[in-house]
């Protein structure tokens, strides 16, 4: 897993005239980053699962805010996990979370693709 320091934006709509108020969270982790599912857990806090491209290869990522969207720096300090799911051996890593679950008993589970040189593989990670 590398830990990456996330830069994070919030733009909050306060227009009387708005039907619907509206609150935009964006956590810039690197070069190309994409999620692709959500879940709220019970507690509130919001996770997010895709991947993160570092500009050479595509990890899992999860980011997790608190219900006010902030990043939760209770989650691997900063918000953010990166996992590897390939082989390290691997020379082009495309790994990608597509599908998230939250376990009655708060750990979170996510699931997608990884790419092993040749083809794509069924790829899970639960995080405690």
């Amino acid at each position: 897993m590398r830990r990456r320091q996330p830069r994070s934006t919030q733009s909050r709509s306060s227009a009387a005239s708005d039907v619907y108020k509206r609150q935009i969270v964006t956590v810039d982790i690197d070069t190309d980053d994409r999620a692709y599912a959500l879940a709220i857990q019970d507690d509130g806090k919001i996770v997010a699962a895709g991947y993160s491209f570092d500009g050479a290869n595509t990890d899992f990522a999860l980011v997790r805010c608190d219900e006010n969207g902030e990043p939760d720096q209770t989650f691997d300090t900063d918000g953010i996990v990166i996992t590897q799911v390939a082989s390290p051996v691997v020379l082009m890593r495309f790994d990608e979370a597509r599908a998230l679950a939250i376990q009655a008993d708060g750990k979170i589970i996510a699931a997608g693709k990884s790419y092993n040189s040749t083809d794509d593989d069924f790829a899970l990670v639960r995080y405690e």
